[in-house]
């Protein structure tokens, strides 16, 4: 990936992470429904799983579950980019201010432009 592109990739999603970006995880229930969900660390550190979609195999949740394994990636893409930036003494926030951005961001408060020029890994709506 060439260097800034993925600040062009997370500026262009729908929404930030407001913790770590997670795995996209198969479930079944104890009716036997397999299901898809999303497992990742809030931002005050705390596991956290959501309903993505279900069931597992129609062509809506392999799409969407597809979709968030793309934003996760892409996210992953970002922060090694941004940790190799603080390694060279860019400031970075710590994650409960980062936390605090997306969470901004994702309720319209920077949609006059200021949440894409924040490099913020995102999520599908």
């Amino acid at each position: 990936m060439p260097p800034g592109a993925d600040i062009g990739i997370a500026s262009a999603q729908a929404r930030a992470f407001v913790g770590m970006a997670g795995s996209v995880l198969e479930r079944s229930n104890a009716d036997g429904f397999r299901l898809c969900a999303h497992q990742f660390y809030d931002g005050d550190g705390k596991k956290r799983e959501r309903y993505l979609a279900g069931p597992v195999g129609t062509p809506e949740t392999d799409a969407m579950a597809r979709a968030l394994r793309l934003a996760i990636a892409d996210s992953k893409a970002a922060a090694t980019s941004l940790r190799l930036l603080g390694r060279e003494g860019f400031s970075l926030v710590d994650a409960k201010t980062y936390a605090t951005l997306a969470s901004l961001c994702n309720h319209g408060v920077f949609q006059a432009g200021g949440c894409a020029s924040v490099p913020m890994p995102t999520v599908c709506s």
